[in-house]
């Protein structure tokens, strides 16, 4: 399984937060997207391309809690999420954990982020 290993590494840049794991991250750059939900229904989002473990990922969400938490930072902060669960009234529901440093980083971040206007890059 190491040639598929080598394919994920190389082509697989999506951050799921489905894991419940905690991820630390560096914000690299936003954008306002659209999604199609299941309905067909399409839905305002937003899309972030993060820096986590060296490695450029990117993910997308429709939660406004999160996108409220995370706009709290700054590009190149560096932001620590979970996905969590908690039982409310006998029903489980998800929740995101959001912390993180704030840096007065004066750096550009990678040059990746320039093509953040080419949909097909991001």
């Amino acid at each position: 399984m190491d040639k598929s290993k080598e394919f994920l590494d190389l082509h697989d840049h999506r951050l799921s937060f489905k894991d419940k794991q905690q991820h630390t991250f560096e914000l690299v750059n936003e954008k306002m997207t659209e999604i199609t939900d299941n309905d067909g229904q399409k839905k305002p989002a937003m899309k972030y391309r993060i820096k986590e473990n060296g490695k450029i990922k990117d993910f997308t969400t429709i939660s406004l809690d999160f996108i409220k938490a995370l706009a709290q930072f700054k590009i190149g902060d560096l932001i620590t999420a979970q996905l969590k669960s908690k039982s409310v009234n006998n029903q489980f529901i998800n929740y995101y954990d959001v912390s993180g440093v704030k840096t007065e980083s004066t750096e550009k971040p990678d040059e990746i982020v320039d093509d953040m206007n080419i949909d097909a890059a991001f």
